[in-house]
């Protein structure tokens, strides 16, 4: 008992932190009113379209990422969505974003995985991306209430989830997977200019 409260409190010092799903949460296709080129809007900080995402009809995806030293264009990829719960769930895969967005992978990482969000549309203008609550997943994970392994390396934990398709299904579809204070903002962007 004593390791798992250690763990949990371990968890909520994590620097970077990621969830792996081994399977994606739906068949192959996605939501036709993702189409489009999506900009991510800037905080304070940081100014509109840091981020540019293009996602075609047939499900494709390209990212450009600028930044301070430049621009870096992924390779194309295709995305899945599905409504679960309620909720609209975005998949892609998740060795595509390590490489397109220069993050490290990790032991646990595996060909085939896939980074999952929910999303929702706003005024129809507006993309919100949710992110997985992590540290739920993993401290389930520790408690043997989710088929999933967790590794907390160097202050950076991955949780990869192992759950078959119903499980994943009914995981997915519930409220509280998803973080809704630390969400990903985007602009739909038509004509050379992001719609205000």
């Amino acid at each position: 008992m004593r390791i798992v409260l250690l763990l949990l409190v371990l968890l909520t010092t994590t620097a970077c932190q990621r969830t792996l799903f081994q399977q994606a949460p739906g068949p192959d296709g996605c939501d036709p009113a993702l189409a489009g080129e999506w900009w991510s809007l800037g905080d304070a900080d940081d100014p509109d379209g840091e981020l540019q995402a293009t996602i075609g009809r047939d499900c494709s995806i390209f990212v450009v990422e600028r930044d301070a030293e430049g621009e870096r264009r992924s390779a194309p990829s295709t995305l899945g969505s599905a409504r679960l719960g309620g909720r609209a769930i975005v998949w892609f895969d998740a060795a595509w974003a390590n490489r397109s967005f220069e993050i490290e992978g990790d032991a646990l990482d595996q060909p085939g995985d896939r980074y999952v969000y929910a999303y929702r549309f706003e005024r129809g203008d507006r993309l919100t991306l949710f992110p997985i609550r992590h540290e739920a997943l993993a401290r389930a994970a520790v408690e043997n209430r989710l088929k999933a392994d967790v590794l907390l390396l160097d202050g950076n934990l991955t949780v990869r989830v192992r759950a078959e398709a119903d499980e994943l299904r009914r995981l997915l579809g519930r409220k509280r997977v998803f973080d809704d204070k630390q969400p990903l903002r985007f602009r739909r962007h038509l004509d050379g200019r992001v719609e205000r």
